[in-house]
This record gives C-alpha cells, structure tokens and sequence, in this order.
C-alpha cells in the first residue's frame, strides 16, 4: 500500500465535531463520525476485527505535530504504544514535530519522559522511515558537544531500528515571535545528525568514530 494513499470518508462533508471542554485556544475539529464508523466496524465481529485490523495497521504511517495539543505529543505517543504493543510491529514511518521549547534539561521528570519516548521509538522494529523535524527555543539552545543530559537525549536516537531512512530538520525558534522557525546551520545540522544517526543506518567502519 503506498505512503500517500489516505481515506476520509467523513471528510467530504468537513469536520463535524470540535472537541468540548478544553480552553478556547486549545480547541481543534475532531472527527467524531470518522471515529465511531471505525469503533463500529471493530466491533461487528471477532473474525471482523481481526480481519480489520490486518488492513488498518498493514503499514501505517504516523505523523505528530504540537498543534493544538495540550499534553506533548512525545509523551502522548509513548502512552499510546504502552497500551498497545501489538501495533508496534506495524508502523513503517512516524513523522514527527518534536517541540523542546518547555523541556528543562536539569529537571528528572523532563529527562524521564524524553528517554521513555526514545526506549518507545527503539520498540519499533520495522520502521522504514524516521522523519524528524526538532524546535528548539534561541535562548535554550541545548549542550550537544560535551556529555550533557541533552546529548545523551539525542544519543538516544542512535538505538531506534530505521531500516531504510532518517530524515531530520532542526528549527531555531525565536522568543515572543510567531514567525516560523529557522533551520540551523549547515554544521550544526550535520553535528545533530551525526549524533541522532541510527546505528542501523550507519556504515560499521564509522561506529567508531561516530561514537566518538
């Protein structure tokens, strides 16, 4: 099944529900019928459900942004394969906008739910494609060159199982600005990816050097 093969079949009429009870700023369009004609067919039999799953999570992509989101979404998605680990083996590609603008790198909990997410991502063993694009804030930009908690975060990336691509953009966002983020340097891109790069990914002479 191709990547960019996606049906709505509620979306023709648009969006019919927003999600009630959150702060105004916070509210999004949810697509409540999308979601009970799949509660539905789930639920029509056991052979059906099996036979349904087989097709839902054949080869699914997953794609993460931070819009509108009032829990992070790394810490959202870490909990969603905690409660399933059978969808686990399925997804081939995760898209993700991973957002540091409110992680404090000398704070335990902040650190914790940063390496749950990456031990979460390392349990995907046949993702293909590993898309990230990574916000950091201008006035916290993080300690990548000496043995920093943020390094090891972004060392933590070299255990996740890509079998085909690793995909990566870092944005710089400035303070009290709505503009949109822009990229770092080409030699802060290229330290970033050498440090993020999968091992599956990496030629074996380099592991050393890599490490390094």
């Amino acid at each position: 099944m191709p990547y960019d093969v996606v049906i709505f079949p509620t979306m023709l009429a648009g969006f019919d529900t927003f999600a009630d009870g959150w702060p105004e700023w916070e509210r999004g369009p949810v697509d409540f019928s999308m979601y009970e004609l799949i509660r539905n067919l789930s639920n029509v039999s056991t052979h059906f459900r099996k036979e349904f799953e087989d097709v839902f999570w054949r080869r699914t992509i997953i794609a993460l942004d931070e819009q509108h989101k009032l829990v992070p979404t790394f810490v959202a998605f870490t909990e969603f394969l905690k409660g399933r680990p059978a969808v686990r083996s399925k997804i081939r590609k995760l898209e993700h906008e991973l957002k540091l603008n409110h992680i404090r790198w000398d704070r335990n909990s902040h650190r914790r739910q940063l390496q749950d997410f990456c031990e979460a991502l390392a349990s995907l063993q046949n993702l293909e494609v590993l898309d990230m694009y990574i916000t950091i804030p201008e006035d916290q930009f993080p300690d990548i060159e000496s043995d920093s908690p943020a390094r090891k975060f972004f060392q933590a990336f070299r255990k996740v199982p890509v079998l085909q691509d690793f995909l990566l953009t870092v944005g710089i966002e400035r303070p009290l600005t709505h503009k949109i983020p822009h990229e770092v340097s080409h030699e802060w891109s290229s330290k970033f990816r050498r440090i993020m790069m999968p091992n599956t990914l990496r030629d074996p002479k380099s592991l050393d050097e890599m490490e390094r």
